[in-house]
């Protein structure tokens, strides 16, 4: 003898639609829809679809409270869609010169998606070297700043597009040497 099975629809996985974010070192980045969004077929409300985030390396995330201007939480790894759409999600890079990493799930309270990496644009800080040797100053003279003096590097920048700018100068100032008399707005990297 047969009968009609009982089926019960628990409903569709959601799905993720964006997992990715540009992080600049040593920069906190607000993480917006077009960079972590989901979507449900099942009509959740979009505090029900909830964000995990799995072995995050080299930054963490928080929550940033907009009335208080205070970000707390650190290391949060839960968060829904609306804290997304609210702007509250910060991802917070420790500094170093290390690419950050992440897996993210999403979860409808009744399924949730399998971990996916997310794609990460990662920009590096320029590094700023400084040679402090050898550097001679008569006193009243123009001094000429060879490029072993100062200079500026960044893997991602074309060396002549670098630009130097020098603050709280005292004694003195820095011009171009076609134009002593007049002191010289941010320059470039020397050559």
């Amino acid at each position: 003898m047969c009968s009609d099975a009982q089926v019960k629809f628990l409903g569709y996985l959601p799905t993720l639609i964006n997992n990715q974010l540009t992080v600049n070192q040593g920069q906190p980045s607000v993480l917006q829809a077009s960079d972590l969004s989901a979507q449900d077929q099942d009509g959740d409300s979009l505090s029900h679809l909830t964000f995990m985030i799995i072995n995050p390396i080299y930054g963490q995330f928080a929550m940033y409270n907009h009335s208080t201007n205070v970000t707390s939480n650190l290391g949060l790894m839960f968060f829904t869609q609306q804290d997304v759409l609210d702007g509250r999600i910060r991802f917070l890079h420790n500094g170093s010169r290390a690419k950050p990493a992440y897996m993210v799930m999403v979860n409808d309270t009744k399924s949730g998606t399998r971990a996916q990496a997310a794609k990460i644009t990662f920009n590096f800080a320029p590094e700023l070297n400084v040679t402090m040797s050898a550097i001679t100053l008569d006193q009243g003279k123009a001094t000429t700043l060879r490029s072993g003096d100062i200079s500026a590097s960044d893997e991602e920048t074309f060396q002549g597009s670098i630009l130097i700018k020098a603050e709280n100068v005292t004694a003195g100032y820095f011009a171009y040497s076609s134009n002593l008399d007049f002191p010289s707005p941010p320059f470039s990297n020397f050559p």
